[in-house]
């Protein structure tokens, strides 16, 4: 039974000593603890003031409320009621594909990007830029927003937009007289709706489709920022023509690039507006002022950590130099213990005995067989003996 022996005493020990490992580490640990310095307290200059005190943030103040609002004198909704809020022109507005996402610069709000990019003023000039950056052609008019109601009698802000479009469809011209319709409507939430309805003029069943674009200036941090996000969807008008998916697709595929190309657009004149408005420049400087002592507080904390971290680090190290002595060490012989079976007291050979015993049990095996198959053979012999003596009879 040595092999059993072994096994059990490897069994036994493992636990044993792996739990002794466990209660030597954190001893360790608490040594190592005890042992480390404490924080240094905070240092009082003569004037009476704590060096974290003089390391706030410069004599900036908390927050930028004595500052005036970059949104103070804009333009929002007319106050006669001339303006739509919370209802929608196009009829696949519940259906359209989001193709360009963009955040607006820190501190652009939806009112500060209605009068930066889409009033009559600097929007003329922006959607002059965008045209030509996607290679529309010459005449692009832009219209002046004005009073009208849409078809559903709701009263808004419409104007019209007219250029010349290339295109890039496998049959057809390879351009076309573009007429946009846009509407523009306001939602409860504080943000702006500015709806396109296309209209293709020489492009094959140009007559039976519009391409409905949703440009939507969603508010975020409290109002005071915000984000744009463009769709697209097309409209059939009367029975969808064969080639519908075609035009669905190349809807799509069209104004993915050019509606980046608008975020792209549209949030740098945002940021070049912004840079103009009240308040502005001082409270970027004041979040610079407040990044910094924020970055001055940090360091000295890590500083006056380091001696702390320095005694982890240690007992870190001494925690994997003890894990990784044992697997790098000259492994040593297994332990054997020698158990001996009675009949070896006397000095004779327990595998001796063993192997003699088995030939023991091996030769009574055979004995048994060897009667049990004579046994058969005589039966059979007196069956057959039987068998010739009824036949005579």
């Amino acid at each position: 039974v040595s092999k059993m022996i072994e096994k059990g005493t490897v069994d036994d020990c493992g636990p044993a000593y792996r739990r002794m490992f466990e209660l030597a580490l954190v001893e360790t640990e608490k040594f190592a603890a005890s042992i480390a310095p404490a924080a240094p307290a905070p240092t009082v200059t003569p004037g009476g003031a704590s060096e974290e005190e003089e390391d706030g943030d410069g004599g900036v103040p908390p927050d930028d409320s004595d500052l005036p609002s970059p949104d103070e004198g804009l333009e929002w909704m007319a106050a006669d009621g001339s303006d739509a809020m919370d209802s929608t022109v196009g009829e696949c507005f519940a259906s359209k594909v989001e193709v360009a996402r963009a955040a607006m610069p820190e501190g652009v709000s939806a009112k500060m990007a209605l009068n930066a990019l889409l009033l009559d003023g600097p929007a003329p000039e922006l959607l002059q830029k965008y045209h030509v950056a996607i290679g529309d052609k010459e005449p692009i008019e832009i219209d002046k927003w004005e009073s009208a109601r849409d078809p559903a009698g709701i009263p808004r802000r419409k104007r019209e937009v007219r250029f010349v479009h290339p295109i890039a469809y496998k049959m057809g011209p390879s351009q076309t007289r573009t007429v946009e319709t846009q509407w523009l409507s306001f939602t409860s939430s504080g943000g702006i709706v500015l709806e396109v309805i296309g209209h293709n003029v020489d492009v094959p069943f140009g007559d039976q489709f519009r391409v409905e674009s949703t440009f939507e200036f969603i508010p975020t941090k409290g109002g005071l920022g915000c984000d744009l996000v463009a769709s697209v969807a097309t409209r059939f008008i009367g029975k969808k023509p064969m080639v519908s998916k075609m035009i669905e697709k190349g809807t799509v595929d069209d104004c993915g690039p050019a509606y980046r190309k608008f975020c792209e657009l549209a949030s740098s004149a945002a940021a070049d507006f912004a840079s103009t408005r009240p308040g502005v420049a001082e409270r970027r400087s004041r979040a610079a002022a407040r990044e910094a002592a924020a970055a001055r507080r940090a360091a000295k904390k890590a500083a006056a950590a380091a001696p702390r971290r320095s005694a982890a680090v240690s007992s870190r190290s001494m925690k994997r130099d003890y894990l990784s002595a044992a697997p790098s060490a000259k492994p040593t012989a297994p332990m054997v213990v020698h158990a001996k079976a009675p009949f070896e007291v006397l000095g004779v050979d327990g595998n001796l005995i063993m192997e003699l015993s088995l030939l023991l049990v091996l030769f009574v095996s055979m004995l048994l067989l060897f009667a049990a198959l004579a046994t058969l053979i005589a039966i059979k012999i007196d069956i057959a003996s039987m068998g010739s003596s009824i036949s005579r009879m």
